[in-house]
């Protein structure tokens, strides 16, 4: 599994602007389903995005008032 985490983070380091160290974190919570706690905003962004579906966290941010050039993320825990 350890090498599907690896592909996920390559993938992901070329398709979007990230350190290559959030993009492992990234591949570790895709494939493993492991909760990450950062601070970093554009890896924030990103697990929300595929931790949520496209109109949860769409409306989320726009009730707070951020539109989508906004560099902002949105943390989702797993209940």
């Amino acid at each position: 599994q350890e090498s599907e985490v690896v592909k996920s983070a390559f993938d992901i380091y070329g398709k979007r602007n990230l350190d290559f160290i959030d993009c492992v974190l990234y591949g570790y919570h895709v494939v493993k389903g492991i909760e990450i706690a950062t601070f970093d905003k554009k890896l924030l962004r990103l697990i929300s995005e595929v931790s949520l579906p496209p109109s949860v966290w769409q409306k989320t941010f726009s009730k707070a008032g951020f539109t989508s050039t906004d560099n902002i993320g949105v943390q989702y825990i797993n209940e």
